[in-house]
C-alpha cells in the first residue's frame, strides 16, 4: 500500500514526471517487487512462528499468515525485505509504524502488538483480519446510505485519535481500509498502513528536492499533489474524495496521466454530488455539504479536525415540517365557536357581526387548532449506536427511553439533553433538537486504556493488507 504509487498504472508516469532523470533507474526498486522474490518459505519459522502462507507483497516487504508455536494464536506478519536491512533509517521507519499504532490504541485501527529485530529479520505481529477492502467492497456494488454513514463515521474517529497522537495517515484510500464482520454488521472498519513513510535514502533525496509525493494520487490533496507539508487536512480531503465515490460510483477527478490528474486536484473543483446515490438513495443535502467541504482546495476551508466531521455526520437530518391535518370535527368546533357568542343562525346580527380585520371565526379557530396542535404534536426520535444495544435517558427529567436501536414517539422540544451509555464505553452526553423528527447515530468508543491494560488486550481475528 504505501508504494509510492501504490500499485498503480500511473507508477511510470509518476518516474518520469516528479523524479529527477538521474535517479528515475533508482527508483524502479521503490515499486512493487514480484510477490515471493525473497519471501519465506511455507512451513518455515520465523522467531516463535510458523508460515502458514503470504498473503501479499508490496515494495517494502511480504506479509504472511502465521501461527504462534506455543499460544497457537495466528497472526500476520509484515517481514521487511532482505534488501532493505542496511539501511538503518528505513528499518526505523518500517518500526515507527508499530509504534505510532500503538499509540493510538484504537477499536478501528488495525492492532500492531510487537515489532522484532533479530537474526537478520525484522518484521512486524499485527492481528489477522478477515473480510475484505473497502475497494473491493465497492467492485461489489453500490453501498447503502446507512453503511456510507457508519463507514464514514468509523473513519473519522480512527483517524481523529491517529491526529490527536500526532500521526498523519497521508494514504487514505479504499484499499487502506478494511472491512470486517463485528457487533452484527460487516461494516465494521479497520483502518490500514499507517507507514506510509516507506522510503529509501533516494526517496528522502528527492523529498527534499521536489518535495513528498507519497501517497495515491486519485485521493491526495492539493497540497499533497504540490509537495507541501501536510497535517491532518490531507487525510479530511482523502475521506471526502472516498464518500464522493461511495456517494456516485467515481472519484472527484479520474486522468488517465499523473500530471492530468495532479493539474485537475489543483486547479478544478470537484463536481457536484448527483442528488442520488449509485444505490437510487436521496443524498442528504447536509451530507453533500461536508463532503464538498471536505474536498476543499485551502486546507483552510476544510473542516479543521476530524472531530468535527464526526460531529458534522452525527448532526441530526432535518425532515420537512408536517402542517396539522383538521378533520370534520375540528370545522365543526370552530362552528360551535360562532355560534356560542350570543347569537342564534336566525339572528341577522350574528351572521352580520364583523370579525377582526381580515379574519372570520372559522379562520380564528383554525389558526388557534394549528397553534395547540403544534405544541402538542409528538415526533419520532430514532437513535442507533454501535455497537447497540446502549441505554438512552434524558438528562433533564431522568426518564428512560430504552435501548438502542430505539425508535420513541417524544414531544416536541428545542433542546433535550440526552445521555447515552453502555457497559465498557466511554458515556456520551448529547443536547438535541427534536422539534423534528430525528435520526440519531453515535460511534461508542471504550475508554483510554492504562499501558497495563493495553499490554493484555484480547487479540482479534482478521487479514491484514498485504502492502
Amino acid at each position: 500500500m504505501s508504494t509510492l504509487i501504490s500499485g498503480s498504472e500511473l507508477a511510470p508516469i509518476l518516474l518520469h514526471q516528479v523524479v529527477p532523470p538521474a535517479l528515475a533507474p533508482t527508483m524502479t526498486s521503490l515499486l512493487p517487487a514480484p510477490s515471493g522474490s525473497d519471501g519465506l518459505s511455507i512451513g518455515s519459522t520465523l522467531g516463535a512462528y510458523i508460515i502458514e502462507r503470504e498473503l501479499g507483497a508490496g515494495s517494502m516487504g511480504h506479509v504472511y499468515q502465521a501461527l504462534h508455536q506455543r499460544l497457537g494464536r495466528r497472526v500476520a506478519l509484515k517481514v521487511l525485505r532482505t534488501e532493505l536491512l542496511g539501511e538503518p533509517s528505513l528499518v526505523e521507519r518500517f518500526l515507527q509504524e508499530g509504534r505510532a499504532v500503538n499509540q493510538i490504541d484504537h477499536a478501528n485501527i488495525v492492532e500492531v502488538h510487537d515489532y522484532v529485530e533479530e537474526r537478520g529479520s525484522v518484521y512486524c505481529v499485527m492481528e489477522l483480519l478477515e473480510g475484505q477492502t473497502l475497494a473491493e467492497r465497492m467492485e461489489q456494488g453500490p453501498s447503502s446510505l446507512e453503511s456510507i454513514h457508519s463507514m464514514a463515521l468509523q473513519i473519522a474517529s480512527a483517524l481523529g485519535a491517529s491526529h490527536a497522537a500526532g500521526v498523519v495517515h497521508r494514504d487514505l484510500k479504499p484499499d487502506n481500509i478494511f472491512l470486517v464482520s463485528r457487533e452484527g454488521r460487516d461494516d465494521w472498519v479497520k483502518v490500514l498502513d499507517f507507514g506510509i513513510a516507506k522510503c529509501t535514502s533516494v526517496l528522502s533525496t528527492i523529498q527534499t528536492a521536489q518535495g513528498s509525493v507519497l501517497g495515491t494520487p486519485r485521493y491526495m490533496a492539493p497540497e499533497q499533489v504540490a509537495g507541501c507539508t501536510v497535517d491532518g487536512r490531507a487525510d479530511i480531503y482523502a475521506l471526502g474524495t472516498i464518500l464522493h465515490e461511495l456517494i456516485c460510483g467515481q472519484a472527484p477527478f479520474e486522468a488517465s496521466s499523473f500530471g492530468q490528474l495532479a493539474a485537475d486536484i489543483i486547479n478544478q473543483s470537484p463536481p457536484p454530488l448527483p442528488g442520488m446515490t449509485a444505490g437510487h438513495e436521496p443524498v442528504p443535502p447536509a451530507l453533500a455539504s461536508l463532503i464538498a467541504a471536505c474536498l476543499s482546495k485551502q486546507p483552510s476551508a476544510r473542516p479543521p479536525t476530524m472531530e468535527a466531521v464526526g460531529a458534522a455526520l452525527t448532526q441530526p437530518t432535518p425532515r420537512p415540517r408536517r402542517r396539522p391535518r383538521f378533520t370534520g370535527l375540528a370545522m365543526l368546533a370552530g362552528l360551535t365557536l360562532v355560534l356560542s357568542s350570543g347569537a342564534g343562525l336566525s339572528s341577522p346580527e350574528a351572521i352580520a357581526a364583523p370579525a377582526p380585520t381580515g379574519m372570520t371565526g372559522m379562520t380564528m379557530m383554525t389558526e388557534r387548532s394549528e397553534v395547540t396542535a403544534a405544541e402538542v404534536e409528538e415526533v419520532t426520535l430514532w437513535v442507533e449506536t454501535q455497537p447497540p444495544g446502549a441505554l438512552v435517558s434524558r438528562l433533564d427529567t431522568g426518564e428512560t427511553l430504552g435501548r438502542t436501536p430505539l425508535e420513541v414517539r417524544v414531544e416536541r422540544a428545542a433542546n433535550v439533553p440526552l445521555r447515552i451509555e453502555l457497559e465498557g464505553h466511554t458515556t456520551l452526553e448529547r443536547d438535541v433538537s427534536i422539534e423534528e423528527s430525528q435520526r440519531l447515530e453515535y460511534m461508542l468508543q471504550p475508554p483510554p486504556k492504562t499501558f497495563a491494560q493495553a499490554s493484555r488486550r484480547a487479540v482479534t481475528d482478521g487479514v491484514l493488507d498485504p502492502y
